[in-house]
């Protein structure tokens, strides 16, 4: 975890000042940092410990050097064994993990509820009318995508979008009396978002800031990320 929070130490220190840099690159710099830094922990625990050869030669030399010092030392000891262990009382160190996973149960059922609300407003919500399909699939086909699904419905107020190829692009109820020229710019930036792989990004983005909840430094880089996209 270490890593991992120098890692977003280093990105928050650095990208905030890339003033000159496009919002796309920094957005791009926010999501490979996020993905480093969620990475690390697994890559340290499935990954073999790396030592030099001659740390190990030194091991393999050690135990043969005060093997007869020791036996000689340990001749009149005498030798107690043990049969059985008394349980520890609970402490502290015992109760993080149970503190850590109860954390990241809780903010993981909210981000289901949020994707079954996404899902139950588009379920609900009204078909976009057929010449605003018509500006959506003539922009997915510039930009080598399916033709999304436009729904409209009155408990959103921007346009939203997600999805990989088949996109579904929900929409205020008032986009229905929106003139052909707003649509063409609407379903161009969220088709752009499609194109640009941002829904699983930014997806991946929250799951991780769920299972390290207590690190805020993954919270702030998921804000900023969310602000240059």
């Amino acid at each position: 975890m270490i890593k991992a929070t120098i890692v977003l130490l280093a990105a928050h220190i650095v990208i905030p000042l890339l003033t000159r840099r496009s919002a796309a690159e920094r957005h791009a710099l926010w999501t490979a940092t996020l993905a480093i830094a969620a990475m690390l922990p697994l890559l340290t625990w499935l990954l073999p410990s790396w030592e030099p050869a001659w740390a190990q030669r030194a091991a393999d030399v050690w135990p043969a050097a005060f093997e007869s010092r020791s036996a000689a030392d340990s001749a009149g000891d005498i030798v107690i064994r043990a049969t059985a262990i008394e349980a520890d009382p609970w402490t502290f160190v015992s109760i993080v993990p149970w503190v850590w996973l109860a954390g990241c149960a809780i903010l993981l059922s909210t981000l289901t509820r949020q994707a079954l609300r996404l899902r139950r407003l588009t379920a609900s919500g009204v078909e976009a009318s057929a010449q605003h399909h018509a500006i959506a699939a003539r922009v997915a086909g510039e930009l080598a995508l399916a033709a999304p699904r436009l729904t409209c419905s009155d408990q959103v107020r921007l346009p939203l979008a997600w999805g990989v190829r088949h996109a579904h692009i929900l929409l205020p109820r008032s986009s229905q009396d929106w003139p052909d020229d707003r649509m063409w710019v609407v379903c161009a930036h969220e088709m752009a978002h499609i194109a640009r792989g941002d829904w699983i990004a930014h997806l991946l983005a929250e799951i991780a800031c769920r299972v390290y909840w207590f690190n805020p430094l993954f919270w702030i880089a998921r804000d900023r990320m969310n602000r240059d996209s």
